[in-house]
């Protein structure tokens, strides 16, 4: 009845916003090369970019022109339960596995590119 569909839009509101606050965390981690526990991550190579300077170098002027917008301002892992769950897994003191469920449907195109997105992001951390 409507009770239960408002239940599974709230639960749906829940796990969106769960797995929205995940991304942003994945995102953070894979920008700084940093787990959660400040270790620097191991994505190969010393982080350079393709003008030469260095991954510090650009981690520096991107700290100093970083945004405050929601969706780029700092996400803290007590914000949801999953990233409470999985902060020793982001913070780098273990091996993580993702995988990435893809279809090749054309109308699942736009979710199949955010979901690979999402993994290279992963893969950073």
């Amino acid at each position: 009845g409507g009770h239960s569909a408002g239940w599974r839009r709230e639960e749906g509101a829940k796990i969106n916003r769960s797995l929205f606050t995940l991304g942003r965390i994945i995102n953070q981690l894979a920008k700084s090369g940093r787990g959660a526990d400040g270790a620097e991550g191991n994505s190969g190579g010393d982080g350079g970019g393709r003008d030469g300077s260095s991954g510090k170098d650009q981690r520096q002027r991107r700290s100093r022109g970083a945004s405050t917008t929601p969706a780029t301002a700092p996400a803290d892992h007590s914000e949801s339960t999953l990233t409470w769950l999985l902060k020793e897994n982001l913070g780098g003191n273990s091996r993580t596995f993702v995988l990435a469920v893809v279809s090749p449907a054309v109308e699942d195109h736009a979710e199949t590119l955010s979901t690979l997105r999402f993994a290279a992001a992963a893969r950073r951390v």
